[in-house]
């Protein structure tokens, strides 16, 4: 009978050995199964069949414009710099959901799937009424092995004004 155990006869353990450990990269390994024993096995021919086993690196994110970009302030009316970060590992793929929040108005983000780049770019239509309190965003990335997220700021001063002879002008 091929495939099943007779008259009360079982396999009660087998070995299988890894050629990767707890120390080695993301990759392929083999698993190599071996040496079962229990009642009656040596009744039986059994056949070893070697598996993989494959291991994926977590997904990081890293700020990819200049250092300093996340935490940035402008004047209002004027675009910021540029803003993006870099998703890498096993993936960037559509397994990648990510999002921006806390982005003020006029401000928003694109992600390439195919570059894992998110970009965050725009002109703000508002300004902090208190330039010491930027508005603070967060860039998620729920992943294929897991989620991580990085922050950042945005300040957005007051156009400077003068006032000349009862006038208020913009400088």
């Amino acid at each position: 009978v091929d495939g099943s155990l007779l008259n009360g006869d079982e396999v009660t353990s087998f070995t299988l050995t890894i050629t990767g450990s707890s120390a080695s990269s993301a990759g392929t390994y083999d698993i190599i199964p071996g040496a079962a024993t229990g009642t009656g096995v040596s009744n039986y021919n059994i056949t070893y069949v070697n598996g993989t086993l494959t291991v994926i690196a977590k997904s990081t994110i890293n700020l990819s414009s200049p250092v300093g970009t996340d935490g940035q302030t402008i004047c209002y009316g004027s675009a910021i710099i540029p803003i993006t970060y870099t998703i890498s590992g096993p993936i960037p793929s559509t397994q990648d959901s990510v999002s921006v929040l806390g982005l003020p108005n006029g401000v928003s983000y694109t992600y390439d799937p195919g570059t894992g780049i998110i970009t965050i770019s725009g002109t703000p239509t508002v300004f902090n009424n208190d330039p010491s309190m930027p508005f603070g965003y967060t860039v998620n990335v729920t992943g294929y092995c897991n989620n991580i997220s990085l922050t950042g700021t945005i300040g957005i001063n007051p156009t400077p004004t003068a006032t000349i002879g009862g006038t208020t002008t913009e400088i």
